[in-house]
């Protein structure tokens, strides 16, 4: 599979492997090892406590000599305990401190939580550590409050965090998208790390539409002609039973909402949002979509 998708995160299939390797190492019931080997890769992969990296650690070797390459792991400090690295480099971070959508708890708190994330960050380093103490790493060892300025806001761009509901996640279902076979283009021409553009409700790869904005994005991503500077984080395999699932999802914050946006929600089928409703036949019979997921710092385009 490597091989055949060059363009495609080998570091996935290289899990899959490890997890496989795992598995047949650990099942004590031989006649049940093909059945169950899928379900044990989706609940491993559905944690998020570096169990997958101690597997990944503990068995590459057995399919590429794990010295080949010099590996380079991008992580956030709260996916890194109880894993460890050769050497562990820490940017500066910008959030503002506090954080808006933790008013509720005491500063105090929140100073001392960001505190216990940096020794968990600091610790997980073998031989070397790289520290970058900005304006607000000197805060937090201050006890003090910080805001990012607005003139540095604005250089650095307009923030989108990794995650699949800023998408019209059907759109590359639709009868228009499906048919002009965009999942092909996908497959064989988008890279983990290219650079996209936004115009409007619209993602481009180069000059090519590959994925359509939902309502919900515009929290954070104001409605501007373009934005430029976004990197495909990765591309999802996506099926008309995960648009069901999450279309049956109550949406993050929902009993938060204003009256007037729940208002008949969930439906009369149990359903908050109609996602799969967008799905053409062509589509269905294929089983499956490509989802381009995005992050990063998007400025406007002079």
């Amino acid at each position: 599979m490597i091989l055949k998708h060059p363009n495609w995160n080998d570091y996935y299939l290289k899990v899959v492997f490890c997890i496989s390797i795992d598995y047949l190492k650990n099942t004590e019931d031989d006649n049940f090892i093909f059945n169950n080997l899928g379900d044990y890769i989706a609940e491993l992969s559905h944690k998020d406590d570096g169990q997958l990296r101690k597997i990944y650690d503990a068995h590459i070797s057995e399919f590429e000599n794990e010295n080949d390459d010099l590996e380079v792991v991008l992580t956030t400090m709260h996916k890194v305990k109880g894993l460890e690295f050769d050497c562990v480099l820490i940017p500066p971070s910008f959030s503002d401190l506090p954080f808006p959508s933790k008013k509720a708890i005491p500063f105090e708190d929140q100073i001392n939580e960001e505190k216990r994330l940096a020794f968990v960050a600091y610790t997980r380093a073998r031989y070397r550590l790289i520290v970058f103490n900005g304006i607000r790493e000197k805060a937090i060892n201050s006890n003090l409050e910080y805001k990012l300025d607005a003139d540095k806001a604005k250089r650095i761009g307009y923030p989108v965090k990794p995650g699949l509901s800023k998408l019209f996640i059907s759109w590359s279902a639709t009868n228009n998208a499906f048919n002009s076979k965009i999942n092909d283009f996908i497959k064989t021409s988008v890279n983990s790390g290219d650079e996209i553009s936004l115009t409007g409700k619209s993602v481009f790869h180069d000059k090519k539409k590959i994925a359509h904005l939902s309502n919900a994005a515009f929290e954070n991503i104001p409605l501007v002609d373009t934005l430029k500077g976004f990197v495909v984080n990765e591309v999802v395999v996506w099926s008309y039973e995960d648009t069901i699932a999450y279309d049956k999802k109550k949406p993050e914050n929902f009993d938060n909402w204003p009256l007037d946006k729940r208002l008949g929600k969930p439906n009369s089928d149990g359903f908050y949002s109609d996602f799969h409703k967008s799905w053409c036949q062509e589509a269905r019979n294929q089983v499956y979509i490509y989802l381009v997921d995005f992050a990063g710092f998007g400025v406007p385009s002079d």
